[in-house]
């Protein structure tokens, strides 16, 4: 709280706005759990061709039939087009699939059961 001495005008000392130069408190919005929410910021500093997004971040979306909760990353593209004109456009991606370093691998026997020896 900021008090204003009565030399300035305010001879009451009331309280004053702080001024929009005053420092603001910082949140780490990216730690928050926001349900069926998705967050993104300017990539300015990983943007080295046209191909890598404009803007990136994450978000998470919770199943109202399952109740299963996903989480994922966000990548957005500012693009003209020549009817649309500007429009952005979004690519979502897992972030289960993405943390999977390999693939797992099948038994092929199981997906595709042997056919009793024929040749093809």
């Amino acid at each position: 709280m900021t008090m204003t001495p009565p030399e300035h005008g305010n001879d009451r000392g009331t309280e004053v706005q702080p001024t929009s130069n005053a420092p603001k408190k910082k949140t780490n919005v990216t730690s928050q759990n926001y349900s069926n929410n998705a967050i993104a910021f300017v990539n300015d500093r990983d943007r080295k061709t046209d191909r890598d997004p404009h803007l990136k971040g994450n978000g998470s979306i919770d199943c109202p039939n399952c109740g299963r909760h996903v989480e994922f990353w966000l990548s957005i593209w500012r693009k003209t087009g020549q009817r649309a004109g500007e429009f952005l456009s979004l690519s979502f991606r897992c972030k289960e699939t993405a943390a999977a370093t390999t693939t797992p691998t099948r038994d092929l026997d199981a997906v595709f059961p042997p056919s009793g020896g024929r040749n093809r």
